[in-house]
């Protein structure tokens, strides 16, 4: 388990992160999610131990992360910098990230590593012949080859194909059931949502909220979420007669005949929506609610409410 106690961090006059606390457990893809500047990669830099907090303590399983060069090898790091050794073949390079790491057979973890990622059959061709796609699998190869226990992977899908993206999400996901840490910081959205099954938002260095997606959705149900309905029967009736039962903010009947999104922040509303639908016989074909997606949520907890 990785936990945050208390942590704070400034840069000068600058506070990347404010009295921060969480907790990230084994077993888990856990989604780190912020917009630029909220301090997201202060945040990865504490918990690999390139960053030490002014305030509180970042730990590993109960350790201090910081200065505990012991605790540094059960971690794998991919940063979004495309910091490389281009005039070394890929192999040479993993390789030599497996002898810092003093991995007892460095050959055969690197020929491994290799062959997680898909990349065996350019390794013996150096970085700078690799597209970015092959680059940041390149990485992802340096961050396993010691085989860690807590992988912190920032950006890890950036100049991906979506076939090379699916396999890594496909990766991540079986190294999370091994019983690995592995905290994924992203901006793709829609794509941290298929992997993550917790969330941490960040925002101007402060946790905004933590869980999961739909649980974070229901701490936020005050503000207003959108419900698509499709149906057959009087849908201007049906939207009269919702309104009527004051549980709802306002109907938006869509161009279509046969469906309508509804506004509303309560969820006294599907309580009551059959009722209304078997007295007038409505019957309804889809209900959806269309803010339970990972980038409705974002945008409500750091404040975005243009959607």
């Amino acid at each position: 388990m990785i936990e945050f106690t208390s942590v704070s961090k400034w840069y000068g006059d600058i506070m990347a992160l404010n009295n921060v606390s969480f907790r990230i457990e084994k077993g888990r893809i856990t989604g780190l999610l912020g917009p630029n500047g909220a301090g997201k990669t202060t945040t990865l830099k504490l918990i690999v131990g390139l960053l030490r907090p002014n305030k509180g303590e970042v730990r590993l399983n109960g350790e201090r992360i910081w200065g505990n060069k012991r605790i540094y090898k059960h971690i794998g790091f991919l940063s979004e910098n495309d910091m490389l050794y281009d005039d070394l073949t890929g192999y040479e390079f993993v390789r030599y990230i497996a002898k810092m790491h003093d991995v007892p057979s460095p050959d055969k973890a690197t020929l491994e590593a290799m062959k997680t990622v898909g990349l065996t059959d350019v390794m013996s061709r150096k970085i700078k012949g690799y597209s970015k796609g092959m680059r940041q699998r390149l990485k992802f190869a340096q961050a396993i080859v010691h085989d860690p226990d807590v992988l912190i992977l920032d950006e890890p899908l950036n100049g991906m194909d979506p076939v090379q993206r699916n396999a890594t999400m496909n990766l991540m996901k079986e190294m999370a059931k091994m019983g690995k840490i592995i905290l994924v910081s992203s901006h793709i959205l829609a794509e941290i949502e298929k992997v993550t099954s917790s969330i941490v938002v960040i925002n101007k260095g402060k946790v905004v909220a933590t869980g999961g997606i739909k649980d974070i959705r229901r701490l936020i149900r005050s503000v207003p979420y959108h419900v698509h309905i499709s149906c057959d029967g009087n849908r201007e009736l049906f939207a009269a007669r919702l309104l009527e039962t004051k549980t709802i903010q306002g109907v938006e009947l869509s161009k279509d005949s046969s469906s309508m999104v509804v506004q509303n922040s309560s969820d006294e509303f599907f309580r009551i929506l059959p009722r209304v639908a078997v007295e007038l016989s409505i019957n309804i074909e889809e209900l959806k609610i269309l803010d339970e997606d990972i980038q409705s949520v974002f945008d409500y907890l750091v404040g975005d409410r243009r959607r």
